[in-house]
């Protein structure tokens, strides 16, 4: 009888094995969970942008030599002291370095490509006072735009970016004045001429240096890519020449001409960031 009851103790403690072992508390290790991806600004950048340009081209004219005091004097220096309104498309390439120290995000861009700027303008013919007829022509021209700018902006949102740009532009640029008269008998009125007329002539053209500033949004809207809505204005300050012309008679005709540009530009664009776009953050438990 002892050794049944032996026996059928051995078994119930068999069977309540794993049932204990079930209500004892899991060592197991919680599951682990996927990083939680956060964008980030950081690294270079490359970009294609497009929009269109316009601008001005501001054309004075002042009088010097034997065009003091003459009477058509006022009316010719009128007549060549214009602006031009100037417009075309522009497109161009940028690399890019940025730093992020949220909500801020500093950094440097250097940008350049085409932009077709250019007018042609004739004024006149007009009367002289007395005999003779004058007339200006003008052309103002720029086919492409160099900027290196510094960018500060700020983290609407962290995948939303409000900036602000300002550097140095570069741009060639080309104006050209011609003041035509034609006056082949006396009175002497406008200058003396020979009956093909002559000119005062002045024209500028090259690289010209100036500033840029403007600002705009980009959206993070993919890792590695976004895109960006953004105006510039450019100022590349004035430049003086000057020009004579010996009239038949002798006497010399001098004019200073004083060309001015500026431009503006509002493009949309599409950025290349070489940094991973994402930032694993690790969770938290």
């Amino acid at each position: 009888m002892k050794s049944i009851l032996i026996a059928i103790a051995a078994v119930a403690a068999l069977a309540a094995g794993p049932a204990l072992a079930a209500d004892l508390p899991s060592r197991k290790a919680p599951p682990v969970m996927a990083p939680v991806p956060v964008r980030t600004w950081d690294g270079f950048y490359v970009g294609l942008s497009a929009g269109y340009a316009w601008g001005n081209a501001d054309f004075n004219a002042y009088p010097g030599g034997s065009w003091i005091g003459d009477p058509d004097a006022l009316g010719v220096m009128a007549s060549a002291t214009r602006g031009m309104n100037l417009s075309g498309g522009a497109v161009s390439g940028s690399v890019g370095y940025n730093y992020e120290f949220a909500p801020f995000v500093a950094g440097l861009e250097l940008d350049g490509g085409w932009m077709g700027l250019r007018d042609p303008l004739t004024v006149g013919p007009f009367p002289g006072v007395l005999r003779g007829f004058y007339a200006t022509t003008m052309g103002a021209s720029s086919s492409y735009l160099l900027t290196a700018r510094g960018r500060l902006g700020y983290e609407i949102t962290p995948s939303l970016l409000a900036f602000a740009a300002g550097g140095l532009a570069g741009s060639d640029i080309s104006a050209q004045q011609t003041i035509y008269f034609n006056n082949p008998r006396p009175p002497v009125v406008l200058p003396l001429t020979t009956a093909l007329g002559g000119w005062n002539a002045g024209e500028i053209s090259g690289m010209r240096m100036g500033w840029t500033i403007g600002g705009g949004f980009e959206w993070m809207f993919a890792p590695h890519w976004s895109a960006k809505l953004e105006y510039m204005y450019a100022d590349f300050g004035k430049q003086d020449v000057s020009s004579a012309y010996l009239s038949t008679n002798g006497l010399l005709y001098t004019v200073d001409h004083q060309f001015s540009r500026n431009v503006n530009i509002v493009r949309v664009g599409l950025n290349y960031h070489f940094n991973l776009g994402e930032a694993p953050v690790v969770a938290k438990y």
